[in-house]
C-alpha cells in the first residue's frame, strides 16, 4: 500500500503558501520546487518565459506504461506577500490578511508528495511529466508560451479546478482591470 505522509504534505503546502508568488515573480516557488526535485533526483528543465520560467520535471519510468502529464501553475493572486497559513484540525486557512494561495500551490504540494511516495515505495509507473507554469492568473501566459513538442505524454491532468476527475473546463470567470482618471471639480451628486 502506498502512503501519503500527511505531515510532510501539510508542511510542503504551508512552506509554499508562505512564498510570495505574484505572476511573473514566481522565482521563490521555482527555487523551492527545484530544491525538492534535486533532493529526489528528478530531472527538470527551466524554460524561460517572460520575466519568469516554466518548469518541466520528468521522471522516467516503465516504457510499457502510458506516459502522463500533471500540470499546475506557480503564481497566485494577491495579496500574496507575508502569507501566514493557519492549520487547524483538517483545515488550512490564511490569517485573513492575504490569500492563502491554494490556487494552485495545493497542486504543487500534491505533485511533490506524489514524487516522494514513488521514491519511497519504488512504485511501478510510466514516464511522468510535471509542468509547473508561470503567469497563469493573468491570462494563462506561461502555458501559452510553452513548447508542447517537449512533451511525450498521451494524457494530461491539470490540477486547477474542483469537481470530478475527467471534467473539462471550457469557460471561467474573467477579470478585466481598468485604470480610470476623472478630471473635474468635486460635486455632490444630489
Amino acid at each position: 500500500m502506498h502512503h501519503v505522509n500527511a505531515r510532510r504534505l501539510i508542511k510542503t503546502f504551508t512552506d509554499l503558501a508562505e512564498i510570495s508568488s505574484p505572476s511573473w515573480k514566481e522565482e521563490g516557488v521555482v527555487r523551492y520546487i527545484t530544491a525538492r526535485l534535486d533532493g529526489l533526483g528528478v530531472k527538470y528543465e527551466k524554460l524561460e518565459c517572460g520575466d519568469s520560467c516554466n518548469l518541466l520535471a520528468v521522471v522516467d519510468g516503465n516504457p510499457g506504461k502510458v506516459p502522463i502529464l500533471f500540470s499546475c501553475h506557480m503564481d497566485t493572486v494577491g495579496p500574496c506577500d507575508n502569507v501566514v497559513p493557519v492549520v487547524t484540525g483538517k483545515k488550512i486557512t490564511s490569517d485573513g490578511t492575504t490569500v492563502l494561495g491554494s490556487d494552485d500551490k495545493s497542486a504543487i504540494a500534491a505533485f511533490l508528495e506524489g514524487l516522494e511516495v514513488i521514491r519511497e515505495t519504488g512504485m511501478d509507473h510510466g514516464r511522468i511529466e510535471i509542468l509547473f507554469s508561470c503567469a497563469e492568473e493573468i491570462g494563462l501566459k506561461g502555458i501559452k508560451q510553452f513548447d508542447m513538442s517537449l512533451l511525450k505524454c498521451r494524457y494530461a491532468f491539470v490540477f486547477d479546478s474542483s469537481g470530478e476527475v475527467g471534467r473539462i473546463i471550457t469557460a471561467a470567470p474573467y477579470q478585466s482591470t481598468m485604470d480610470i482618471s476623472i478630471t473635474g471639480k468635486s460635486a455632490h451628486a444630489g
